[in-house]
């Protein structure tokens, strides 16, 4: 008996044991894992080093099923991977971990795997975070099995729990300059923007009683307001990979329909964070996503006042801030 079918026989072990009916094929998710750790396996000299992240995306009522035993199954899914990844040759620089992800976009009963190397410090915040939810669900032992928190509904800011509240409004300590009007915004600009994308609402333009586009009024310029502004963000892997900035306003996420600064990082929200302009700098903001926004590694809370040469990470994405 090979390992995917000796995984199969103990998940069906696990789950009849606690009464649940399994939510997937195990089979299905260890040749999937299987698959996208050789893949993206990174060559290191001599050495192909296996992923240490595995991220699973699965339905929400599929993750509902799961949580009792998230514990369990995660630590199955390891160990099968950590003895697939050397039958395969590979190194395994540090033990690999697994979670899953409650996706509204992943049907029942299908599941989407995601496998990469990532910093040993950007794994144990991971863990950190996984250890919290496994926590909570011990102490709610007895209870209803708790909805696992989501990452991909369409709520505003996306959280991992579906019926999150929107965004807090920021304080009177924290209000941030109004937008100029949107025909006087100039907008993203990218340079080489492998791995980033940007988006713009559209601007409407009124209609006069006669039929014609109404001739669009021009906004009035304070003598306090910033008129040139610019600033970059450089992918800390990746110099070539930069984004600019030449807005009041932009939202960092993952998705341009919701955002301005495209992040492709399944860890990044839909919107994750903004950042913003006025007469004193450049400032950026969490907006409630699901793993934070932290700026020289300390998570933000609040306004923080960015200066070039500050590292922000969103997700697992790290970027310099440059002010130009």
């Amino acid at each position: 008996m090979n390992l995917v079918d000796i995984l199969e026989n103990r998940m069906t072990e696990l789950f009849e044991g606690k009464r649940l009916k399994t939510p997937f094929p195990f089979k299905k998710l260890a040749k999937q894992a299987t698959r996208e750790m050789k893949r993206n396996a990174q060559q290191t000299g001599d050495a192909a080093i296996a992923p240490s992240l595995y991220t699973i995306l699965i339905n929400p009522t599929d993750d509902a099923v799961i949580a009792p035993i998230y514990q369990q199954v995660t630590d199955e899914l390891v160990d099968f991977l950590t003895h697939e990844a050397r039958n395969a040759g590979l190194t395994v620089a540090v033990s690999p971990m697994v979670r899953f992800i409650a996706d509204g976009n992943v049907r029942q009963g299908k599941l989407e795997v995601i496998a990469e190397v990532v910093e040993s410090e950007i794994l144990e915040e991971v863990r950190l975070e996984e250890a919290k939810y496994t926590e909570a669900h011990m102490r709610a032992a007895g209870s209803a099995p708790v909805p696992r928190q989501q990452k991909s509904q369409v709520a505003m800011p996306d959280q991992r729990q579906s019926a999150r509240p929107a965004s807090p409004q920021p304080s009177a300590q924290q209000q941030v300059v109004p937008q100029v009007p949107q025909q006087n915004k100039p907008s993203v600009q990218q340079n080489a923007p492998s791995g980033f994308t940007a988006g713009e609402a559209p601007v409407q333009v009124p209609i006069t009683t006669s039929g014609m586009p109404a001739q669009p009024q021009k906004p009035v310029q304070t003598p306090d307001q910033p008129e040139n502004y610019v600033c970059e963000f450089v992918d800390t892997t990746n110099p070539n990979r930069v984004l600019r900035i030449t807005k009041d306003v932009a939202v960092i996420g993952r998705e341009s329909t919701m955002a301005d600064i495209v992040l492709q990082d399944t860890n990044v929200s839909r919107r994750h964070a903004e950042v913003t302009h006025d007469l004193t700098g450049w400032h950026i903001r969490d907006l409630g996503s699901t793993n934070g926004t932290r700026v020289n590694g300390s998570r933000v809370q609040g306004i923080y006042d960015l200066r070039s040469g500050d590292i922000v990470q969103c997700g697992l994405i790290k970027l310099a801030f440059r002010e130009l």
